[in-house]
């Protein structure tokens, strides 16, 4: 999978879960020329279960950075 963020930092937590920092940028065209670009630096919490590519993909995709 090509992954149109760049994880920045992981921190372990003690329960075995993980604090991921990430950032993304997205770049828009306006309409009279030129571009726009856009940067979201976050974090999102991972627990041991679940995908860290998948839990930062899908928080993406819903609020419309991917």
């Amino acid at each position: 999978m090509i992954k149109p963020y760049t994880i920045t930092k992981i921190r372990e937590e003690a329960d075995d879960a993980k604090t991921v920092f990430f950032s993304i940028t997205k770049t828009e065209e306006k309409p009279c020329g030129g571009f726009k670009v856009y940067t979201l630096e976050s974090t999102i919490y991972v627990s041991k279960e679940e995908d860290m590519d998948q839990v930062i993909f899908n928080a993406l995709e819903k609020s419309d950075w991917i």
